[in-house]
């Protein structure tokens, strides 16, 4: 198949070549678009079969790469824009998840946490500043977690001072801020394979920061959940059975991942991944590599279903 796999920024850049490397190796004749300049010009002259989004910067997750990809009848692999407009945005999460819990019942794992949401005009001129402290009340007390509802990262405020600082940062990256309770665990990520009930999850990786870098390792240690062995594999099945159920909540298909934490006694969903890096030392490689699944394989398979 002709696959053109969108890349964005320098920031993506990893994701997208290891992306491309991978389908190339699998057979498919690819061709590598960055997402700036002549992108549309490119895609109108090449035709390929099928897009693969390998874009970090946040413009896919906004499902932006499922619209040009359809302006050109291309096959976008990967959730469509809905469910990509969904995920993007942070805010939206409880409301996503609550109807999910109202429509399959009560009965079902996942947990998450409501928030606040505020918005920049808001918070700049209806004087909530001078609320921070009802804010945090709301949101269950300090610490609390302020991030950006679109893109960004999160920051902990462990009082009034610095959730006001954490909320100015946040709403200069987006017009508005999510305010929750922080949440102490081990974190982990639920990489996903597949679409409808047949979705299934790969080995749960855990994450963990050694001063400033992220490294993501799969599987998850059992004794960062449980100090008993066969409590550790109940766990991680319930683990997995709430990032399935965000993952159908969200309508996302062919592949995603799931940010969670367990704090020790249930599974909470951080945040949505529609289209996660595909770079080498992020966590979907490092679930490929742990269900023995190599990345040629994975990708040809979720862009061959299209043919």
């Amino acid at each position: 198949m002709k696959v053109a796999v969108l890349g964005g920024s320098e920031g993506s850049r990893s994701s997208a070549e290891a992306a491309a490397s991978a389908l190339k190796e699998a057979g498919h004749d690819v061709r590598l678009v960055p997402l700036e300049g002549d992108a549309a010009s490119q895609l109108a002259t090449w035709s390929p079969d099928a897009v693969f989004d390998a874009i970090e910067d946040g413009r896919s997750y906004d499902g932006d790469a499922r619209v040009l990809a359809g302006l050109f009848d291309a096959v976008c692999v990967g959730s469509d824009e809905h469910a990509c407009r969904l995920a993007n945005d942070g805010s939206l999460l409880p409301g996503v998840m609550d109807a999910f819990r109202m429509s399959f019942g009560a009965d079902i794992t996942a947990s998450w946490l409501a928030g606040i949401c505020i918005s920049r005009p808001a918070f700049m001129q209806w004087g909530l500043d001078g609320f921070l402290d009802r804010i945090a009340d709301r949101a269950l007390g300090f610490p609390l977690c302020v991030k950006p509802a679109r893109g960004g990262s999160a920051k902990r405020a462990d009082d009034v001072e610095s959730l006001r600082s954490a909320l100015e940062g946040a709403l200069e990256v987006c017009p508005e801020a999510v305010v929750r309770q922080w949440v102490e665990g081990v974190e982990l990520r639920a990489c996903v394979l597949g679409s409808g009930w047949d979705a299934y999850t790969l080995p749960l990786v855990e994450v963990s920061c050694e001063g400033d870098a992220v490294r993501f390792s799969a599987p998850v240690r059992l004794d960062s959940l449980s100090p008993s062995e066969s409590d550790a594999q109940a766990i991680i099945f319930e683990i997995e059975r709430a990032a399935l159920e965000a993952y159908q909540a969200f309508g996302m298909r062919d592949y995603g991942v799931i940010d969670m934490a367990w704090d020790g006694g249930q599974a909470r969903i951080l945040g949505i991944q529609t289209h996660p890096s595909m770079a080498q030392d992020r966590e979907f490689q490092a679930a490929c590599a742990a269900a023995g699944l190599s990345m040629p394989a994975v990708l040809d398979a979720l862009v061959g279903q299209y043919e």
